[in-house]
């Protein structure tokens, strides 16, 4: 999704439906819902696990290097989770939180949806 960034408009797809189209500063400023954390530090895959434990946490993902932590608004701040990695013997380079990329925006709306789809197809077992 890195080349969609130069785009002057996009559209995202999501089982072959068009779920959204706009410019890449609109979809990732005005669509995304939650916050998102980048944090840097030694043994991220191992760190995921600690910061999934954490209340208000959505979704932990490798991005690169670090991780990208989905949270619900400001009950997570990059305080808390540096604090909490500290603890755990975790060295953390950085904390912050961020501009969603538009992977982020994808995957937080195709999640959006699939929340909606699910209850509609248990009810049509």
């Amino acid at each position: 999704m890195d080349e969609a960034e130069y785009c002057d408009r996009i559209g995202l797809i999501h089982r072959g439906e068009l779920i959204v189209t706009g410019t890449p500063q609109r979809l990732k400023t005005e669509l995304m819902q939650e916050d998102i954390l980048e944090v840097l530090c030694e043994r991220p895959q191992d760190a995921m696990e600690e910061i999934e434990r954490i209340p208000g946490i959505n979704e932990v993902a490798l991005f690169g290097k670090g991780l990208h932590i989905v949270v619900e608004g400001a009950k997570v701040t990059p305080d808390a989770i540096r604090s909490h990695l500290d603890e755990r013997g975790y060295q953390v380079v950085r904390a912050e939180q961020i501009v969603p990329s538009l992977e982020d925006v994808f995957v937080s709306l195709i999640e959006a949806r699939d929340r909606v789809a699910q209850p509609q197809q248990e009810v049509r077992r």
